[in-house]
């Protein structure tokens, strides 16, 4: 039956997305419910949804699916049994507070009390508080009786050493059931959320998947007042962190997510200047600027060094080299503490009238020698030196893990992944019809150094992204079409809209629509 505006109203008030369940699935919990009250009025049923809180309980319980099992994505529970034994050795004593919300039946909790005395803890290490709001689900979680179903995603062995087998059914050792204390309670109820004691890991899996955007910031927002600075947040393997501040950690399928810890905002920030402004608007060197920031692998919230310069101008790149993280990371540009603090110096307070003078020189007309300058990113296929709109780049990468496509040959190399997601290889030498495939490396110019790694550039557009290995990258550079010439006519020039010389190299400017287009024809 068709649905009934105010029912699917009354569903997305309450935090939900109907389309997340689908209207096929709606109707029928809609009717079920009707049937079981003995409503023939969807009006009237409307009315009892929102006068009564127990009846949509009922409502979602329909709508929901309360699949768990113990261990469910174990890398999960791997990861909290790292991030517990390191916390707990830092806390002074303080037991480990976690927490489990919806729990459902049990399963998630007790999985998490497994692994806490499989890291090392004491039952008196730690405190799991587990809410889920359907009475039904606590009753049975309480009673801690399982049958078989619930341990595929556990290992056998933990499964004997924890629970007594009972005619099928499983039972929960009693001292550990006890570990875990569980209430009622509503997700949705995020004033009440924000006042629970603070916690140093929440679970909160595979719900905001049924959440509309709004709504699943609310409740991220909630959770994150009561986690303790550097806790965790667990999510679904098909959920994401909707608040910017936390990243993912560093452990394969953990699913899980920890704020970005910042630095110390400086007592007085340098000026940023009021004239002479470049009609091409330049970040400023950031070792230019006077910001503290801690050392690096200092603990959270350090204090700026004395004499006020910060770490890369003390212990690292540009001082003396003495920081143990610069044998990991080469230099400090990759470091988080300079990301950091280049975002705090850059979102600085302007001082007054910087805006308004800076508006006025983007209002004025530009220079007849820049007015047609376009910006393209260079980069060496064997000895051809090629050039793509600088628009089209995503990211240009270290060599990835290229995983073969079985059955698929040609143009295609494989698939990579790139932050999670996963992008499809192609060779664009033999896009290029092997015009750099099968020549030999261009020997490095004077003062270049011979070694050169390869990288990979990501790139395309928001509809369409490609991934291709290259030899070198040359950097970014403008040019303008006065600069450029027509290309001659070869097979490796047909993706060719001219082309430039630059650093005593003649680079060959490719189309955007047509050296991607042949990406697509290639991995036919």
């Amino acid at each position: 039956m068709p649905l009934l505006p105010e029912i699917t109203a009354l569903i997305r008030a309450a935090g939900f997305e109907p389309s997340a369940f689908g209207e096929a699935a709606v109707s029928s919990a809609v009717k079920k419910r009707m049937t079981l009250l003995s409503c023939s009025d969807e009006k009237a049923y409307a009315r009892e949804v929102r006068a009564s809180e127990a009846e949509f309980e009922e409502l979602a319980l329909l709508l929901a699916v309360p699949e768990t099992w113990f261990f469910r994505e174990p890398e999960s529970f791997a990861f909290l049994k790292i991030f517990a034994a390191a916390r707990r050795a830092g806390s002074g004593g303080a037991p480990l507070r976690v927490l489990s919300l919806p729990c459902c039946t049990g399963e998630e909790p007790y999985s998490i009390a497994i692994a806490l005395l499989e890291a090392g803890l004491a039952p008196a290490d730690f405190e799991i508080d587990a809410v889920d709001i359907h009475p039904s689900f606590l009753t049975a979680a309480r009673a801690a009786r399982y049958d078989a179903n619930s341990f595929r995603g556990m290992d056998e062995e933990l499964r004997r050493k924890y629970f007594s087998n009972d005619s099928g059914k499983f039972i929960l050792r009693k001292e550990l059931a006890q570990t875990v204390r569980f209430e009622k309670g509503n997700a949705m109820d995020f004033a009440a959320l924000t006042k629970r004691p603070p916690y140093d890991a929440i679970f909160c899996r595979n719900l905001t998947i049924y959440m509309h955007a709004a709504a699943q910031v609310k409740l991220a927002e909630a959770l994150d007042h009561c986690l303790k600075p550097g806790g965790v947040f667990f999510l679904g393997h098909s959920e994401t962190m909707p608040l910017p501040d936390f990243r993912p950690v560093k452990h394969t399928l953990a699913f899980a997510y920890q704020r970005s810890v910042p630095a110390p905002s400086a007592p007085s920030p340098a000026p940023l200047p009021a004239r002479g402004i470049s009609r091409r608007i330049c970040a400023a060197p950031l070792s230019g600027g006077n910001i503290p920031a801690r050392p690096c692998g200092a603990p959270p919230y350090a204090a700026p060094s004395r004499t006020g310069a910060p770490c890369w101008q003390l212990i690292g790149s540009e001082g003396d080299k003495s920081c143990g993280k610069l044998a990991e990371l080469a230099h400090c540009r990759n470091c988080e503490e300079f990301a950091v603090a280049a975002r705090r110096f850059f979102d600085r307070t302007p001082p007054a009238g910087y805006r308004r003078e800076c508006a006025g020189v983007l209002a004025q007309t530009k220079e007849a020698e820049h007015a047609n300058e376009f910006t393209v990113i260079v980069f060496r296929l064997g000895r051809r030196w090629l050039a793509l709109p600088a628009v089209s780049l995503v990211r240009v990468l270290e060599p990835q893990a290229v995983h073969h496509i079985p059955h698929r040959g040609g143009a295609l190399l494989g698939m990579a992944a790139v932050d999670g997601e996963l992008h499809l290889c192609v060779d664009a030498a033999r896009v290029m019809n092997g015009s750099a495939e099968q020549e030999t490396p261009e020997t490095p110019a004077p003062g270049e150094g011979t070694q050169k790694l390869r990288c990979m550039l990501l790139s395309g557009s928001a509809a369409e992204q490609w991934l291709f290995p290259a030899d070198e990258v040359g950097g970014i550079l403008s040019v303008t079409p006065e600069q450029t010439r027509k290309a001659k006519e070869s097979p490796g020039d047909m993706l060719a809209k001219g082309v430039f010389a630059w650093k005593g190299r003649q680079i060959t400017l490719l189309d955007n629509e047509l050296f991607f287009s042949a990406f697509a024809r290639g991995v036919k």
